[in-house]
């Protein structure tokens, strides 16, 4: 009987911790929306400029530069995309959280680390997202694989946290070089 009981406390403790953690990872997805919306739009103008001064004149090796400069601005949406709907519907993203954290010490320690994020500014930027969510988890190998195997945990893993802080500099970069290409284009159409 008391077993019982024990077992009945830590699983409501494991569904107010898969409750919590869903509300703050939601909260956390719903500060990135916008911002990662800029930076995918980022290189878009200049991507469009670069097409739209490259086609009429036939310059292939343009074409195809301004297309590949789009590349990471679709990539970003399409995993901001995956982020927004990672936690959507709520009710089965905590099912899916309440399975995975039998392991209260990691939904502890994930709860804790959401909670000390949301104090802090620029907290929410990918790079250092990917280091605050997942400090002082320590799992084995068994645990680990059962994170692993929830995909509506995958895009908060360390690996996709930190390969959306690449896809954000690769969109900045990209509508550097493309708004500088289109300006040389620009400068090379006028002259010849």
């Amino acid at each position: 009987m008391a077993t019982q009981s024990v077992d009945g406390a830590e699983r409501g403790r494991i569904e107010k911790l898969a409750v919590d953690v869903t509300a703050l990872l939601a909260g956390v997805v719903a500060r990135l929306r916008v911002p990662l919306l800029l930076v995918s739009v980022a290189p878009v103008l200049p991507g469009l400029a670069v097409e739209a001064i490259a086609i009429p004149t036939a310059d292939s090796v343009a074409v195809v530069l301004g297309l590949l400069g789009l590349l990471p601005a679709v990539w970003l949406t399409v995993r901001r995309i995956q982020l927004g709907r990672a936690l959507q519907p709520p009710e089965d993203a905590v099912a899916d959280l309440r399975r995975t954290f039998s392991v209260t010490d990691i939904a502890d320690q994930l709860k804790d680390n959401l909670l000390a994020i949301r104090g802090v500014p620029g907290s929410t930027r990918p790079s250092r997202l990917a280091r605050r969510l997942w400090r002082g988890i320590r799992t084995g190998t068994d645990a680990w694989d059962r994170i692993t195997d929830v995909p509506r945990l995958a895009p908060f893993l360390p690996g996709r946290l930190r390969g959306l802080a690449l896809l954000i500099l690769s969109c900045l970069v990209s509508a550097a070089a493309l708004a500088g290409f289109a300006v040389l284009l620009v400068l090379e159409n006028l002259y010849l």
